[in-house]
């Protein structure tokens, strides 16, 4: 076997290490490697982390092992780190005093333990041997040393106040929940620990110690969440409108504890109060003695119900506790809401139009909510000056307004176009003047809806000549066949209708007759106008229609809701003569307003009879009425 090899190499294994400022241990000073020879050293690091509960924060244990891979044999050990020879960490003086450092000066087979790379004669001197020299071959173990790094830490984690959004309070019972997500950090350690105890919550951001109250007093089911990326998140409910604070601690995990740190935050109501409005009124114009005519409606008017705020004026409160809105303002759509106005004044440039208007509820913080309603300026005592046009409306005989019903106006060669809106209104709009016009309305259907044995029986006392209790409208409904007389074929015609299904004249069952012809109640009805003849257009005309189902003598059939006005429109009834014109429109004639009777579900309504005058606008005159009761 041949002799053992001669080597020469210094290792010097570091001091223990203290720091105050957290210093990275890959900063800290470590082995210095010095090879004299033709030595191959190579070093492992191994760090274990120890926290205390003494003075320090915490301790690294760092285990550094070195090998000569020139003395490595591979068929003794595969790990060359195995079975090392392990320095005393009170080495080189053994005086009791660990971790002052220590060179392992190596010469040949001796290895000297020295305080540095000069060998003394007080150095402790090992006998280095090899192993493994049965099976043919030799190896020296590794050198093993553990320096201690101690890591003090007293500066305090710093809680970073977050920026939070105003948190809105609940509509009913005037408390407010929050969500607040805030990081914590820490100049040492990596995690932080919220300090769960000592959450408190300082209402109007007092600073009375007695005044501090802890998140269970306002909600028991309060959270908080450790977000594990050094944020926390806390939810309180049942918080108070107003401005407050949350304080909150943390610790590190050197037992740091933070500063009390406060988290401002703002509990408000930011809702809008939420008005009921009238869903329409109309409003005759009064003269204002200099040749005009002027009126004025109020906010109050459109009051449909009253509301409730958190923040109202009060001081009437519902059952919740909310106190009422009596704060309103009224402007046209498209204006700018301002608290102090009041009412809305009108005049002749608005007469006859259907003006949308915003009602406007307001709380004590300034929020406000709208809802949006119309106003029909009226010119019933015709103050106002006259200006062309043609407008009206089609209701069927008992008073249900009619939508989306065609119209024309015919004028020589040119036919113009018009619809009625969901009051059953219509105008045409920009028509020449002085021209000779022809209004007739259009709808085309075939049904027999609202046709019953009702009907039926009421044809057979009509035949009867027991016309008492019918109006002209239900004797022209009758005449199911259109050939002017009402007669057995008629009776025969509805039964068809009604049992086999059978079509209508012309297949359509809808015709129409000018509101303001007079009627007879007679069982020949002859013809009648389904159309308003203006002979020459230079004032303001009306021209009101009848819509007429045939067959339909009870009258029991409801249109559709494309043609008729819904209910929600009908909180304050006008009349069939209510004129929703275009601002180049008045009506040349007196029409009517309706007046709900106080003391019953009924409105009447005045339907009027035109009069017709050769070459001379057509006037109307009142003559008949009749009372719409309103049915759930």
């Amino acid at each position: 076997m041949p002799p053992p090899k001669i080597h020469e190499y210094d290792i010097c294994f570091p001091a223990d290490v203290e720091s105050n400022t957290c210093v990275a241990p890959t900063n800290i000073p470590g082995v210095q490697l010095v090879e004299l020879g033709n030595d191959k050293l190579a070093v492992n690091i191994s760090d274990k982390l120890y926290r205390t509960g003494s003075d320090a924060c915490y301790k690294i244990f760092r285990t550094y092992t070195v090998m000569n891979w020139e003395l490595y044999n591979e068929r003794c050990q595969l790990d060359p780190m195995s079975n090392p020879v392990v320095i005393d960490r009170d080495a080189p003086d053994f005086d009791g005093k660990l971790g002052e450092g220590v060179c392992v000066l190596v010469r040949a087979n001796v290895a000297y333990l020295s305080h540095d790379r000069v060998i003394d004669d007080d150095d402790v001197k090992i006998n280095l041997s090899p192993v493994c020299l049965e099976n043919g071959g030799f190896h020296y173990r590794a050198f093993m040393y553990t320096q201690v790094i101690k890591v003090y830490d007293d500066v305090r984690p710093v809680v970073t106040v977050p920026s939070l959004p105003k948190f809105q309070t609940d509509l009913y019972t005037c408390k407010g929940a929050i969500e607040v997500t805030f990081r914590a950090s820490d100049n040492c350690t990596d995690q932080v620990s919220l300090e769960v105890p000592s959450i408190m919550i300082a209402p109007f951001q007092t600073y009375s110690q007695g005044g501090m109250r802890m998140p269970a007093n306002f909600d028991s089911k309060w959270t908080w969440k450790d977000n594990k990326n050094g944020t926390f998140t806390i939810k309180i409910a049942n918080l108070p409108e107003g401005k407050h604070d949350l304080i909150v601690s943390v610790r590190d995990l050197c037992g740091n504890l933070s500063l009390p740190t406060r988290i401002p935050f703002e509990v408000r109501d930011c809702s809008a109060p939420a008005p009921t409005c009238k869903q329409g009124l109309a409003m005759a114009l009064m003269s204002d003695g200099q040749g005009g005519a002027i009126n004025t409606i109020w906010a109050s008017d459109f009051i449909a119900s009253a509301a409730y705020d958190c923040n109202g004026q009060g001081p009437e409160t519902d059952k919740n506790g909310l106190k009422k809105i009596t704060l309103y303002s009224i402007n046209r759509v498209g204006e700018t809401p301002k608290s102090s106005s009041s009412s809305l004044t009108f005049d002749c440039t608005e007469a006859g139009q259907k003006v949308d208007i915003e009602l406007h509820a307001w709380d004590n913080l300034g929020n406000h909510g709208y809802c949006v309603t119309y106003i029909l300026v009226q010119d019933n005592r015709r103050i106002c000056p006259v200006l062309p046009g043609i407008a009206g409306s089609i209701a069927t005989a008992k008073g249900t307004r009619m939508r989306n019903i065609n119209l024309e106006a015919r004028q020589e060669l040119v036919v113009h176009q018009a619809k009625t809106d969901k009051l059953g209104f219509y105008q045409f709009k920009d028509l020449p003047e002085n021209e000779r016009y022809v209004i007739r309305p259009r709808m085309k259907a075939s049904n027999a809806d609202g046709i019953n044995t009702r009907d039926i029986n009421l044809m057979l006392e009509i035949l009867q000549n027991k016309l008492d209790g019918f109006t002209p409208y239900q004797l022209l409904a009758a005449d199911v066949n259109q050939d002017g007389v009402i007669d057995v074929n008629d009776f025969g015609k509805l039964r068809q209708i009604y049992l086999q299904g059978d079509s209508f004249p012309e297949g359509n069952c809808w015709r129409f007759v000018d509101a303001s012809h007079p009627l007879t109640r007679s069982l020949k009805p002859g013809t009648y106008p389904d159309s308003v003849l203006v002979n020459s257009l230079d004032s303001g005309i009306v021209a009101d229609f009848i819509a007429i189902k045939l067959g339909d003598i009870d009258g029991s059939y409801i249109p559709s809701l494309n043609q008729v006005q819904e209910e929600s429109d009908l909180a304050n009834l006008s009349d069939l003569n209510a004129q929703a014109v275009e601002k180049d429109l008045r009506a040349g004639t007196h029409l009517a307003q309706n007046q709900p009777n106080p003391f019953q579900d009924e409105t009447t309504i005045n339907f009027c009879s035109l009069r017709r005058q050769p070459s001379k606008p057509i006037g109307l005159g009142c003559t008949r009425e009749i009372s719409l009761f309103i049915h759930d």
